[in-house]
């Protein structure tokens, strides 16, 4: 479905900025650390700056346009270069690694009556996404984070009110095993709105019963009573990917659970890639038996070719994207 971005499951990739810090085990192989060096950039740590990409920012407009003209939503996924919800206040720089003023995000006739010089902020820069993000109701927002705790504390106040959350906005969150599951789920249940998990890189068994219903299990110290929409509604399922030794084999029968347990919980599931060291089962000849894992060989580096894989694990489903209306432009 894609057209903007190589992310099987979204139309377009909205990256905000650049940069990012190491928080969980999902992280130790980050494709967009490696990426960003490869650009010869050093945005990721605490003590590093993050970068702006000016470019990126008028992109939203036109792709909401574009989906009211065609009377369907478009899917954004925020961002595959950051963390929107990294807490973070350290300097943004551009391209050439010098400060970023508080210009640039805005139309030639706004930036012509500005005066603001001061240097752009990521708190700041958050603000003017959730600005765009309001004016782009023809867009479907993915918000993915391995920050779920800080999610609460970032966004607009109003979206926190009963009934007021964006009926555009998704967020999620990213666990790679069982330790990040109960560590970041429940933060992320305690979010209005429609919620999905991208399980990637997967490097061990996930038991999800406990997320998809029920009754709302406050944390220590939550003040909350109950959840607004306890349950995840869409999950993605991925091998890591990548080359050398510290690449983190995927057992797909780890896949295979998280299926069923979608399966039996009526929630969408989309196995995404069986990553780059992928094991299977391996069956005694005579008696079928499974007597060991194997590693399984594939011609896409990232095991992503759905044709190679066995045929239960064919499985990418979407959630209804449907909005309840795509507004135009004005509205």
């Amino acid at each position: 479905m894609s057209t903007n971005t190589k992310i099987q499951w979204a139309d377009h990739t909205f990256n905000a900025w650049w940069g990012c810090t190491e928080v969980h085990a999902g992280c130790a192989n980050c494709y967009a650390k490696a990426w960003d060096r490869r650009w010869g950039g050093d945005h990721w740590g605490k003590t590093s700056s993050r970068r702006m990409i000016l470019g990126e920012w008028g992109k939203p407009a036109q792709w909401n346009e574009a989906a009211r003209i065609a009377g369907k939503p478009a899917t954004v996924f925020a961002s595959s270069m950051c963390d929107v919800f990294e807490d973070f206040t350290g300097p943004v720089v551009d391209q050439q690694g010098k400060p970023v003023v508080a210009r640039g995000c805005f139309s030639p006739l706004i930036e012509s009556l500005l005066t603001d010089t001061r240097e752009w902020t990521i708190p700041a820069l958050r603000r003017r996404l959730f600005d765009i993000i309001r004016e782009t109701p023809n867009l479907r927002w993915l918000l993915l984070t391995k920050r779920p705790e800080n999610i609460r504390a970032m966004v607009p106040a109003t979206w926190l009110e009963p009934g007021q959350w964006p009926a555009h906005v998704w967020t999620g969150t990213s666990p790679v095993n069982q330790e990040t599951a109960d560590a970041c789920i429940p933060h992320l249940l305690r979010v209005p709105g429609k919620h999905f998990l991208s399980v990637e890189p997967m490097v061990g068994p996930i038991d999800l019963s406990a997320f998809f219903g029920g009754e709302y299990v406050a944390l220590p110290g939550d003040r909350v009573e109950k959840s607004y929409n306890f349950g995840i509604d869409w999950i993605i399922v991925g091998g890591e990917s990548g080359t050398g030794k510290t690449i983190r084999p995927h057992d797909i029968n780890w896949a295979r659970s998280i299926r069923d347990q979608c399966a039996a919980a009526g929630v969408p599931f989309f196995f995404k890639q069986a990553g780059a060291k992928p094991l299977g089962n391996q069956y005694d000849p005579f008696h079928g038996e499974s007597i060991g894992k194997v590693a399984m060989r594939y011609r896409a580096k990232k095991g992503d070719d759905p044709a190679e894989w066995p045929e239960d694990l064919r499985v990418q489903d979407l959630p209804d994207w449907t909005l309840p209306a795509c507004k135009a432009v004005g509205t």
